[in-house]
């Protein structure tokens, strides 16, 4: 699984706000992702300045 890619998607997502959901996240991150996936996802996207609203 490209997980660069994923990321790559998420933040053209969060581009004009600089922000993205839990709800776009869930839509971009495949069903088999495990816990620690996800945890590196979401390091990787507060690294680039993007905020994760529960929305």
């Amino acid at each position: 699984m490209d997980w660069s890619e994923i990321v790559r998607k998420m933040v053209i997502l969060a581009q004009e706000s600089g922000q993205i959901t839990f709800v776009q996240i869930d839509e971009l991150v495949p069903p088999t992702a495990n816990q620690a996936d996800i945890e590196r996802l979401i390091e990787a996207l507060n690294a680039k300045g993007i905020w994760i609203l529960d929305e």
